[in-house]
């Protein structure tokens, strides 16, 4: 038997337990004559026990469930940094309307206030607030009020 035989033919059928006991009585004095073939045939003995033994495993359900997890976490990823970014531009442009909602809101008060003030002082002096006064002039304070109404200051 040479060395070609030796992997193609016979390897295989007699790790199936193929071959006869006079085939069987040859392949083993072949195995231990030949080096190459000796260090060959245990090589690939490691590699089908190895074989068998990645087949025959089986994860335990805590395994699947983790990886089941992992998976969809990463699934989710993109999702959650869109959800992220969609939460912090709301947090952000939100405050900033509220913010400059304050800034408005004063700025109407100081004018209601400077209205009132203005419309007290006026009546406490008997101005008419009409268009034009008894001696044909416009009312200052009626103009001063739609200025600050207009302009905002």
């Amino acid at each position: 038997m040479d060395c070609a035989e030796f992997k193609e033919i016979y390897l295989d059928k007699y790790l199936d337990n193929e071959l006869s006991s006079e085939e069987t009585k040859e392949f083993r004095l072949h195995l231990s004559e030949c080096r190459d073939c000796s260090i060959f045939f245990r090589g690939y003995q490691e590699l089908l026990n190895l074989q068998k033994a990645f087949s025959s495993y089986s994860p335990s359900q805590n395994s699947k469930d983790k990886f089941i997890r992992k998976i969809k976490r990463r699934k989710n990823f993109p999702f959650q940094v869109a959800t992220g970014l969609a939460l912090f531009m709301v947090a952000f442009f939100g405050g900033k309307a509220f913010f400059e909602y304050q800034t408005i809101n004063q700025r109407y008060q100081m004018i209601v206030n400077k209205s009132v003030q203005m419309i007290s002082t006026a009546n406490s002096t008997h101005t008419n607030l009409g268009p034009k006064s008894a001696f044909g002039e416009e009312n200052t304070d009626r103009n001063k009020i739609f200025e600050l109404l207009n302009d905002g200051n």
